[in-house]
């Protein structure tokens, strides 16, 4: 992959519902504060890259590896190990997984009106249709074209609410009538804490740069070239996105102040402030994030399955395990 490509594909395997519904209810229902929470993630491509992403490649290659499991057997040369490494991926990404069916399902359920389980299958079996049909390369491919969607979507979005509060001066002081905790570091309820913000940057920051769906994107970069230049345009993509959505959920509470479930804020701002032509546009953001999240997913399970468990446990000729 080359550098914007590689860079798309791990912004938007990385972005997923928390950054485009989860994040921005919690920046709704705490102010201010949690934009700057959360552009603590914005170190997490640099890790990713330029951390792992040219030691994974090497190791790669160097043992014809597929998979992170491949590299495992190769360095301690234990089966037992690659099985209880695939089991408990396999479990956790179940619940990642129906996590963001859900997500998807709900925005249907609440932008386009459509009932929660017909929204549940459109969006399951045509996640699963392209990402069966396309494989890895469809999946690199629709991320690219997905985070460019996430990119234009959000720059819309917030350039909507800003507009509905009256503009930023205004907005912020509409915040400030609310609450005046939502304009301070520390948030509403004091909740941003030194302990909450360390525990926080560990988990989304540090604690992600190892996860198997966006390792395996690490070791597929073309050159050394390509990682420098997915570096640079991976962290400003990311700093865009969690900037514009936290931003945009923060302020939409000046626009509709009495809110009772803050994960609604983005759906309900996109109906609000924006014309049909341009809510239809931001529509496709966070389904892309949601999507290419899952897809990326799924090739990591189904690679788990067939190669890591299936494919090396059946009897070979020299009945000998080797990696890849």
């Amino acid at each position: 992959m080359g550098g914007i490509v590689l860079a798309m594909t791990l912004t938007a395997t990385y972005i997923s519902a928390s950054s485009f519904i989860g994040g921005p209810g919690a920046a709704y229902k705490y102010g201010l504060g949690w934009v700057l929470l959360a552009m603590i993630q914005l170190p997490a491509i640099w890790l990713s890259l330029g951390i792992l992403g040219k030691k994974f490649a090497i190791l790669a290659r160097r043992y014809n590896a597929v998979t992170l499991n491949d590299m495992l057997f190769a360095r301690y040369q234990s089966r037992l190990l690659v099985w209880l490494a695939s089991l408990s991926l396999l479990v956790a990404f179940v619940g990642a997984m129906t996590v963001q069916f859900i997500g998807g399902a709900r925005l249907l359920e609440t932008a386009a009106g459509i009932p929660y389980e017909t929204g549940l299958l459109i969006f399951g079996v045509s996640i699963a249709l392209y990402t069966a049909f396309g494989g890895f390369r469809a999946s690199v491919l629709n991320d690219t074209l997905q985070g460019m969607v996430m990119l234009v979507g959000t720059i819309v979005l917030l350039v909507g609410v800003v507009h509905a509060a009256g503009g930023l001066h205004n907005a912020v002081e509409t915040l400030q009538t609310i609450d005046p905790k939502l304009v301070s570091p520390q948030g509403a309820d004091d909740i941003l804490s030194p302990t909450f913000m360390t525990s926080f940057w560990v988990l989304v920051c540090f604690g992600v740069i190892g996860l198997p769906h966006t390792a395996v994107r690490c070791i597929s970069y073309k050159d050394s070239k390509a990682v420098h230049r997915g570096i640079i345009i991976g962290t400003i993509v990311v700093a865009i996105l969690m900037f514009g959505m936290h931003l945009a959920g923060a302020l939409g509470r000046a626009v509709i102040p009495d809110l009772t479930v803050p994960d609604l804020v983005i759906p309900t701002l996109m109906v609000k402030v924006l014309p049909p032509f341009a809510a239809g546009i931001f529509l496709a953001a966070p389904m892309a994030a949601i999507m290419s999240t899952i897809n990326a997913q799924l090739l990591q399970s189904s690679a788990t399955i067939i190669k890591d468990l299936l494919s090396e446990s059946a009897p070979r000729a020299d009945n000998k395990w080797k990696p890849g």
